[in-house]
């Protein structure tokens, strides 16, 4: 599944409630194919999982947004790892609604109705898709 709004598409997975871990090592995020570290995409993140895990923990998210160059600024950081969007709020709502949207639809029931018999079913049956 992706999300797609004005100016803005966010696709990617995220895992389910019960896979996380203590650190944010398994959260990955890209900004128009660059990778990025960024904690406003860490607290949609957090938001959207909120009452779904343990406080201290951090669920898997790959998520790539895809947005107008005019709209983000790469030239915070010396490495360009950290972003500034224009409006932290306008990416900050869409960001929450995929993942929430994501996570009402199981991955693996969206592989099943696609893709019947394949065998990649268990190796991502613990993943929602963006």
């Amino acid at each position: 599944m992706n999300l797609q709004a004005a100016g803005i598409v966010v696709t990617g997975f995220v895992s389910r409630p019960s896979f996380t871990k203590s650190s944010r090592i398994l959260q990955l995020a890209f900004v128009n194919k660059r990778s990025i570290t960024s904690k406003l995409v860490y607290r949609a993140i957090d938001a959207a999982y909120q009452s779904k895990i343990a406080r201290g923990t951090h669920p898997f998210a790959l998520l790539n947004i895809t947005i107008d160059t005019e709209q983000v600024d790469v030239n915070v950081h010396p490495q360009k790892q950290e972003v500034k969007f224009s409006d932290d709020s306008f990416v900050y709502r869409h960001l929450y609604r995929a993942i929430l949207n994501a996570l009402e639809y199981p991955l693996e029931e969206l592989v099943l109705q696609e893709k019947q018999g394949t065998q990649n079913i268990e190796a991502i049956s613990n993943s929602a898709e963006v």
